[in-house]
């Protein structure tokens, strides 16, 4: 997949859809350093806890988690992100086109410090940021989507946790949340839509309660070997 280095922002309109209300933090920590927002956008999940860790909110999207049956799916033609070629450290967003699709990644708008990546994947600058996985209506409706998902820490190792990732809709609606519990590099999250196309992702990787002694509560969201496509 072709990666873009401009940065061109999608509508107004959808942004407005990606942001939800700022609570304030004491200082989030930055892992480039730089002096924390006070404020992130937050993902505007379902309740945190579901039966099958799974709220699809009576939309006709399937959320998968093996990804063998994720991918068969997807009709010919899908398109696959390894993310070989980012380096460790802060980005700009980064932007994919391939086989029509086009896909920018980067922090919701009204957030403050952007990507800030691992060897090899994708990850966030400031703590409490989500990860932002958007498409555009330009270009090839993409009905799937899916990836590694999982929480790292300050030096970008892989840690406890787990991820919280809401696929939203072209026409605004929330298609589904998934909740994977005890997260790591090799879990998997994948959406497919039988109707609306998808608009973008939020990943999150909430805090946890009562760290270890010696550890910080803090959870970074990350993401690698990103699939996206059409339905058969």
């Amino acid at each position: 997949m072709t990666r873009r280095s401009a940065f061109l922002p999608p509508s107004a309109a959808l942004l407005a859809l990606a942001l939800a209300a700022a609570p304030a933090y004491a200082t989030p920590t930055t892992r480039s350093g730089a002096a924390g927002s006070g404020s992130a956008t937050r993902i505007a999940t379902a309740d945190p806890v579901f039966a099958d860790a799974f709220d699809r909110r009576g939309s006709s999207v399937s959320v998968y988690t093996d990804r063998a049956a994720f991918l068969a799916a997807l009709a010919p033609g899908r398109v696959e992100l390894a993310f070989d070629e980012v380096m460790p450290g802060h980005s700009p967003p980064l932007h994919y086109t391939d086989q029509g699709f086009s896909l920018w990644l980067f922090t919701p708008p009204g957030t403050h410090h952007g990507l800030y990546n691992g060897p090899g994947f994708v990850s966030t600058d400031q703590v409490d940021e989500p990860l932002m996985v958007w498409t555009t209506l330009e270009d090839r409706p993409i009905g799937a989507i899916g990836g590694q998902v999982w929480p790292s820490d300050f030096s970008l190792r892989p840690t406890d946790g787990r991820i919280g990732v809401d696929v939203i809709l072209q026409d605004g609606t929330l298609g589904a949340t998934a909740i994977l519990e005890a997260a790591d590099p090799d879990s998997f999250v994948g959406f497919v839509s039988h109707g609306e196309p998808i608009a973008y992702l939020l990943i999150e990787a909430p805090d946890i309660v009562d760290p270890p002694a010696g550890t910080t509560p803090d959870r970074w969201p990350t993401l690698d070997n990103l699939v996206v496509g059409g339905v058969q």
